[in-house]
């Protein structure tokens, strides 16, 4: 399924399906879920510009105890896995996600 099909033509349909394809590649997804003061948190993004870099130093910069992490590679997909517990503030699921949209950003 193409959301955006110019034309029904086979060409205008493959290049609509690559050009639908490279945006989900580009695109920054964040799932949040809070228990008490633990939060597991989940980004998937493209792999390139070091997004694993930033999401570790947003995760200091919110003085994230960090309790697990992974960072595992699939294609061009980096899938951005952490388990944390909140220091000094707590956070609900929409702030923290808001939070780590700002400060991680479009990690391509």
């Amino acid at each position: 399924m193409v959301p955006d099909i110019s034309k029904m033509d086979k060409a205008f349909l493959l290049g609509d399906a690559i050009s639908y394809i490279n945006s989900l590649k580009l695109k920054m997804e964040i799932d949040v879920k809070i228990i008490g003061w633990d939060a597991m948190i989940q980004i998937q993004c493209g792999k390139r510009n070091h997004p694993g870099a930033k999401f570790m130093e947003a995760l200091k910069e919110l003085d994230l105890e960090v309790n697990h992490v992974s960072l595992p590679i699939v294609n061009d997909l980096m899938i951005q896995q952490a388990t944390v517990k909140m220091e000094s503030q707590f956070f609900t699921q929409d702030q923290l996600k808001a939070v780590l949209m700002e400060r991680v950003g479009e990690c391509t």
